[in-house]
């Protein structure tokens, strides 16, 4: 067995516990049923039921064992349990009654409930994803609403006004107007960065083959061959306008970025301006509301003063 890979990865390791695993649980439902009795003397022939559950258990508990020791002491144990199966099955009055004193001394959860079955890996991810997208059916996305409608009418807020947050995600630019990012959002920044990716790898590939491209024209030059290619082209000259063409879809890319950064930092500045304006607003008529009560009070102040004075008498 090879040390840097793991039992349960390698074929023949597989086929032997599952093929161990498959006759063994055959032979459980092949034993006959334990009679029902009312004594509380133990009966000597296995419960087929709990004998399932406890196989089921055991090979959930080892699934994930990789010591050469203890996988070969479970394999003779499994072994060994077969054996006794097949006397119990043929009706081997002794191997029943050491099965039944097996299923004895085992604890009692082995024996009751049967451990819980795990899907494999792509019907896990097809639950996941059904999940997903029942989640986003139940909660559909809202109106996305143009960078030319902004700022929005403190009308149509449900709140105070929030300037949002320019930031560069991989150098995309992102306007983030609340938390948590959509996960919209980020499925298609992940998606632009890799075809971003991709892209710049093709430009390394072909910066690579350009030279390899000189060292064919030398090639067919020597030969008095034309060039390769389409038509009388040169390996060369097809290998540097792909080069162009990737390197045009690149800087396209930064170009449509820039312009969009530009677009959203104005955006955040008639946002500020709003924000301003409406706490210049607000400031202006909590003062408006601030001396309409200090001339409230003065007045009554000057009435209770007038009402008084009628009847004050001045020393002689």
């Amino acid at each position: 067995m090879s040390p840097h890979r793991l039992p349960r990865n390698i074929l023949a390791h597989r086929l032997a516990a599952q093929s161990l695993y498959r006759a063994i649980l055959s032979q459980v439902r092949c034993l006959p049923s334990a009679p029902t009795t009312t004594t509380s003397a133990p009966s000597t022939q296995p419960d087929p039921h709990a004998l399932q559950n406890l196989v089921r258990t055991r090979f959930k508990q080892t699934v994930h064992d990789h010591s050469p020791h203890r996988l070969r002491l479970a394999f003779t144990a499994g072994y060994q349990a077969l054996d006794h199966l097949d006397a119990a099955v043929a009706g081997s009055t002794t191997s029943q009654t050491y099965l039944a004193d097996l299923l004895s001394r085992v604890p009692e959860h082995t024996k009751t409930h049967s451990p819980p079955s795990v899907p494999p890996r792509h019907l896990r991810r097809e639950r996941a994803k059904a999940a997903r997208a029942a989640q986003r059916a139940q909660n559909p996305p809202r109106a996305a609403i143009p960078l030319s409608a902004r700022p929005l009418p403190l009308q149509k807020l449900t709140g105070r006004r929030h300037v949002p947050v320019l930031y560069s995600a991989q150098r995309i630019p992102v306007l983030r107007f609340t938390k948590p990012q959509p996960p919209a959002l980020s499925g298609y920044l992940a998606h632009r960065i890799r075809r971003r990716q991709r892209k710049r790898d093709q430009l390394g590939r072909l910066e690579a083959e350009l030279e390899v491209a000189g060292w064919e024209d030398e090639w067919d030059r020597i030969l008095g061959m034309k060039g390769g290619g389409e038509g009388d082209e040169s390996w060369k000259g097809v290998v540097a306008r792909a080069r162009g063409q990737v390197g045009g879809w690149l800087a396209r890319e930064r170009e449509a970025s820039r312009k969009w950064g530009a677009m959203m930092q104005e955006v955040v500045d008639r946002e500020r301006e709003a924000r301003e304006k409406e706490k210049g607003e607000k400031y202006a008529e909590r003062k408006r509301a601030w001396w309409g009560r200090v001339r409230e009070r003065r007045r009554e102040e000057a009435r209770s003063g007038n009402s008084g004075g009628g009847n004050h008498v001045s020393p002689q």
